[in-house]
């Protein structure tokens, strides 16, 4: 983990800026749950994204943020990446990193959206569109449910998708971060924030 990551993570924990060394994985797994219960609590829906094959890290942030890109841009449409503040906000816990890596993310579409756009996304139009409604190993899926698939779909042709509202964010914030004593999947704790600020290249 670089400086800046390491920083910048600390923040987010609200923990102080001393190295990683200084804290035992107790203290950091701990620390780290907190940060997700607090999340899940702002959150409306937990996303899993799965690759179901072989990849590394950087291959797998990577196609987050491929997909996170077709996500806001759906929503927003054109000129859609001049729009930051109105992107999804999410944070997202990486599990099996050393195998088959897949993406546990605690998401939320921005307070500042109309009403209407919203509604769009999370339920589909009153009439049939392919692109907030389609089927998924020959079921019907509407709205978010569909959107978040077809998108991964899109960048990872192996994966699959999950999205389920959010009702019990201290138990999920514990699930989320479960595999958090792994230092690879506590250094690839992705927030949406950091792909607005940096580029990433494909492994």
């Amino acid at each position: 983990m670089n400086k800046n990551t390491a920083l910048h993570k600390a923040c987010a924990l609200k923990t102080t800026t001393m190295p990683r060394q200084s804290f035992t994985q107790k203290d950091l797994h701990k620390a780290m749950t907190a940060f997700a219960q607090q999340r899940a609590r702002e959150s409306t829906h937990h996303i899993i994204l799965a690759t179901h094959r072989p990849m590394t890290m950087e291959k797998a942030r990577y196609s987050l943020q491929k997909w996170d890109k077709l996500m806001n841009g759906q929503i927003l449409g054109g000129r859609w990446n001049n729009k930051h503040h109105l992107h999804c906000e999410w944070v997202a816990f990486p599990e099996h990193v050393h195998s088959d890596p897949h993406w546990h993310l605690l998401w939320r579409m921005s307070d500042e959206l109309e009403e209407s756009t919203v509604n769009r996304m999370l339920r589909g139009r009153s009439i049939h569109d392919p692109k907030y409604d389609g089927r998924i190993k020959g079921q019907m899926y509407h709205g978010l449910k569909w959107i978040v698939h077809r998108h991964w779909a899109n960048v990872v042709s192996s994966g699959t998708t999950e999205v389920v509202e959010i009702f019990e964010p201290e138990r999920l914030g514990s699930y989320v971060t479960k595999q958090q004593w792994d230092s690879l999947a506590y250094e690839n704790v992705v927030t949406s924030r950091e792909f607005k600020t940096r580029h990433l290249k494909a492994a």
